[in-house]
């Protein structure tokens, strides 16, 4: 009978990756454990009218930026989600351990573990935005601005230079960065000081796949606060440095727990997964970025368990090939 059948969306960017699987590839795989699919390109015009009636499942395909887009439709919803990691970096799919071939990891959600995942909120001048990676200020968050002012976005093998260029350049900017003066409070203690780079996180890595937290649970209702001094600065260059071009050990970086971070922002841009947040009074090219926001306060806290997502079940995945 019709009311049987268990419906699915697969919410799919075809341009994450190589664009390999295709589609259609994707959506026969998840049929084969007994959904009906309906497919949905993220790149098309009014995409996320296709989640007003999400079935029993939906399916993310692509990078992070495809995953918490589609993932911000189903915070006040009990419709799980199932992450397809296409992208370069999967910062998000990382953290939850979903690592592995598009086909192993849908044959793996048959018998799949549902997990909550906590989601960030930010309250700040402009309202409240959630975030599902992380809070970026300093020398991450700046270099960003930068090379988000270059045309294209490359695929296939272009990524692996693309992500070497990115840390190259990060390096590079390292440099000459001045630390900036940050206002800073975790759980009510304050730790205002001179710092390269503030990242407040859910996940353990930051856009181009990279790691600052070892041990970082997204379900565990604490943010990772990194906080990089001066004094860190050579041994920070050195990582950067080595992780374009192997998997180095994560270097001991001071890492700091907390329910709530409340910062003071001044002329910083601040970054919201992979969005710039600024006054609406600044104008948006990084050249010009020297009006101050006016001391503008930000509080950065936890929505606890607030997304349902399943997890595929490894020894199902690993019996599947691609």
């Amino acid at each position: 009978m019709e009311n049987d059948v268990m419906h699915a969306i697969l919410m799919h960017n075809p341009e994450a990756g190589d664009r390999r699987p295709s589609g259609k590839k994707l959506a026969r795989w998840i049929e084969e454990l007994g959904y009906r699919v309906r497919y949905q390109s993220t790149k098309k015009r009014n995409w996320a009218k296709a989640l007003e009636d999400p079935g029993q499942l939906v399916v993310a395909a692509g990078g992070d930026g495809t995953v918490t887009k589609v993932a911000r439709h189903l915070l006040k919803s009990a419709i799980p989600l199932a992450i397809l990691p296409l992208g370069s970096a999967n910062n998000i799919a990382r953290a939850l351990g979903i690592t592995g071939k598009p086909k192993q990891l849908i044959t793996g959600l048959a018998s799949a573990e549902h997990r909550r995942f906590d989601i960030g909120l930010v309250r700040g001048f402009w309202g409240e935005s959630p975030f599902f990676e992380g809070v970026g200020l300093g020398l991450c968050t700046e270099a960003m601005c930068l090379l988000g002012s270059k045309a294209g976005t490359p695929h296939g093998a272009r990524r692996r230079r693309k992500f070497v260029r990115d840390l190259r350049f990060l390096s590079r900017a390292l440099v000459d960065f001045e630390p900036r003066r940050l206002t800073v409070k975790l759980d009510g203690q304050d730790l205002t000081g001179d710092y390269l780079l503030c990242e407040i996180m859910n996940t353990g890595s930051i856009g181009p796949r990279l790691p600052l937290v070892c041990d970082a649970d997204p379900s565990d209702g604490l943010l990772d606060i990194v906080l990089i001094a001066e004094r860190h600065r050579e041994r920070f260059r050195r990582y950067l440095l080595a992780r374009s071009s192997e998997e180095p050990t994560l270097p001991r970086l001071p890492v700091r727990r907390a329910r709530k971070v409340e910062i003071s922002l001044g002329r910083e841009p601040l970054r919201i997964d992979d969005s710039i947040m600024r006054d609406r009074a600044q104008p948006t090219s990084s050249a010009k970025r020297d009006r101050p926001m006016g001391g503008q306060l930000v509080e950065v806290i936890l929505q606890h368990e607030g997304l349902k997502v399943l997890l595929p079940c490894p020894s199902s995945s690993a019996s599947s090939g691609h």
